[in-house]
């Protein structure tokens, strides 16, 4: 006999095992990413003899234990049991109608480890029978002893032959023992109700100070403006990244490129107030087929006061690739790897390309975002995701879920905030505004489904340059710092130099209970198309928009002020309450309320606006509830 295969050693066994589970609709970013803090399970409901039974390959950290019926246990009403199909989903938890009124009520209860004051994100996502007599619904139970529910969204959509698809988002604060799920199935006739494909994902992430905070895009004035010529004696920088130590100490890396035979291309090393923090790397030479050195930089914290820094070149007139390199900061090891672009689409060499590091990426491995800079007039830039092998993760050529021409012309750079899944990028693509045309624009994309959500922002426009205020952008990076703070380091040309400096966010702000704020459009001076958006929130019959100046005080009370005497327990006052709209009516789940603004004649510019919705919505308690709120600043 042969002697045994040996076994596979566990990281492959492990990436086997989250390769075959399965992924709901858009799904969160860190969905089946196995570590300490998240909870990736799946039920299919195809098994008679044990309908309650998670999928095998659902992905849980070493502490989770599954209780008895997986956390399931009914309520009330008639027996749930397994149906073989209905409307052709085969293999369904639920039961059917008798021609009387029938309801009844399933709990599902996910474990936690609990950690003091940290965040919940919470998502779940289902499908159901809806009919003329009968359907099936869930919420996330309200557990005050355990969690409040902050910034909870429900979207449905119809997936055809009487079901629907359901998906809801929320935060839970603080991150309790536990939470639950309840499901509510009716039916008063003689169909079958019940529901099938049940995914639930939770991820622990450390709290954020995002309760109030300035405006996006409003810059930093504790960060001086740098002059990166000055700070590197380089006339060509390219990006910037930053590393925090913790301490909160700030470290800036700054690429910068020869420009004439024989000269290096460098990454430097310097403070926050912009002195030199060591020598300069060399990251190879300028010669006719490697003229550009790193166009982009992104940091990956990998440990106590150390990570890797990491950059993109185009070496395609040199050797035919583009090369991630990285430089490990606690070492000094440089190293570097070539992207598999074979076959996409990219601009002519040589070219500046950008990049972000992406932390739950290819399953959780970590990957990279690279966007392709396309400068030809009318062309839409892309962005394309590699492991850290360089293997192109999204290599298909639609348009669904993945940034093949999703992204505006001259995309020169990326960020991503881990702690809300959010990626964001910045065009230098011209953009008309009050004062002028500017070419540093910053859209937010959501992580869940790759599209934009509406969230843009302007560089900071003070700083002036003969094509328009604000320079052109050259690069992003996006990150909290150890106060949870949102920040973004841009580099910009303006005037001939390179300039660095720090902007505020994010926009959603606050710990409320119902509904998602959003926006349309830049709010620019003499906009009046500038829009507030709600959604999210199915159930709710209209809304009233508040609008203020200010979100640490209204009058002489400090915000955010809780609601929870009047009976909205989950519900605080976030920003000032100076103006408000008119109540409007809720439509498949959504509103929104257009804000025309002064134009610049009778207005200053950078002025903060903040926004917050009351949600009038009979399912919630005392048939109230504040949203999540807003910032922008008014250019």
């Amino acid at each position: 006999d042969e002697p045994p295969a040996p076994a596979p050693p566990l990281p492959l066994l492990a990436a086997a095992a989250v390769a075959q589970l399965p992924k709901p609709v858009n799904p969160p970013p860190w969905w089946g990413v196995a570590d300490n803090d998240t909870v990736s399970i799946y039920w299919s409901f195809d098994n008679p003899q044990a309908p309650y039974a998670h999928h095998p390959q659902s992905v849980v950290p070493s502490w989770y234990t599954f209780p008895a019926n997986d956390g399931f246990a009914q309520r009330s009403g008639p027996t749930l049991q397994w149906l073989n199909n209905v409307n052709g989903h085969t293999g369904v938890l639920g039961f059917t109608g008798t021609g009387a009124p029938l309801s009844a009520l399933l709990n599902l209860q996910i474990d936690n480890d609990p950690r003091v004051n940290w965040i919940k994100v919470f998502y779940f996502q289902f499908e159901a029978t809806s009919t003329t007599s009968g359907k099936a619904t869930a919420l996330i139970a309200e557990n005050l002893a355990q969690y409040k529910r902050l910034s909870t969204s429900e979207s449905t959509v119809s997936i055809g032959n009487g079901w629907v698809r359901t998906t809801v988002t929320a935060e839970l604060l603080p991150q309790p023992a536990y939470e639950a799920v309840e499901f509510t199935l009716t039916e008063g006739a003689l169909a079958s109700v019940g529901i099938d494909n049940l995914f639930i994902n939770s991820k622990c992430v450390k709290p954020w100070n995002d309760e109030d905070g300035d405006a996006i895009g409003e810059v930093d004035a504790t960060q001086q403006v740098l002059d990166l010529q000055n700070v590197t004696g380089n006339s060509q920088c390219e990006a910037a990244a930053v590393s925090e130590d913790p301490q909160g100490v700030r470290t800036y890396w700054i690429s910068g490129s020869g420009n004439a035979a024989g000269q290096p291309h460098q990454l430097y090393r310097v403070t926050s107030t912009g002195q030199s923090a060591g020598t300069p790397v060399v990251i190879g030479n300028y010669s006719t087929t490697n003229p550009l050195g790193l166009t982009a930089l992104t940091y990956e914290n990998t440990g106590f006061n150390q990570g890797v820094v990491y950059g993109i070149r185009d070496l395609r007139l040199a050797n035919g690739t583009i090369e991630l390199v990285s430089y490990q900061t606690a070492t000094g090891t440089l190293s570097a790897r070539s992207l598999q672009t074979q076959g996409l689409n990219l601009p002519a060499a040589p070219h500046r390309f950008g990049l972000t590091f992406y932390p739950p990426g290819d399953t959780g491995a970590g990957s990279f975002w690279v966007t392709d800079n396309q400068d030809v007039n009318g062309a839409a830039s892309s962005g394309y995701e590699f492991s850290r092998s360089g293997a192109l993760l999204n290599p298909s050529t639609s348009t669904s879920n993945n940034l093949i021409g999703q992204l505006p012309a001259r995309t020169v750079g990326a960020g991503y905030d881990p702690l809300k899944g959010m990626l964001y990028f910045v065009s230098a693509e011209p953009q008309t505004t009050a004062i002028g045309s500017t070419r540093t624009n910053v859209l937010e994309y959501s992580a869940y489904d790759l599209r934009p959500t509406g969230v843009q922002y302007y560089g900071n426009l003070q700083l002036t340059d003969p094509l328009g205020p604000g320079g052109a952008a050259k690069s992003l990076q996006v990150y909290r710092r150890l106060t949870g703070e949102w920040r973004a380091v841009m580099c910009v040309a303006a005037a001939g130099r390179t300039l660095l400096y720090e902007q505020k966010g994010p926009f959603r702000f606050g710990f409320n209970q119902l509904g998602r704020c959003g926006m349309r459009g830049v709010p620019t001076r003499g906009s009046t198309s500038f829009q507030v958006t709600l959604s999210g929130v199915p159930r709710a019959s209209g809304a009233i928009l508040y609008a203020g100046f200010n979100n640490i005080r209204y009058g002489t009370v400090p915000l955010p002020y809780s609601l929870a005497q009047f009976g909205l327990l989950e519900s605080n006052i976030s920003v000032s309450l100076d103006m408000n709209s008119v109540f409007l009516p809720i439509v498949n789940g959504s509103c929104s309320a257009t804000i025309p603004l002064l134009p610049p004649g009778a207005s200053p510019p950078n002025v903060p606006l903040f926004f917050q919705w009351v949600v009038f919505d009979p399912s919630v308690r005392n048939g109230v509830a504040t949203s999540q709120a807003g910032k922008v600043l008014i250019y």
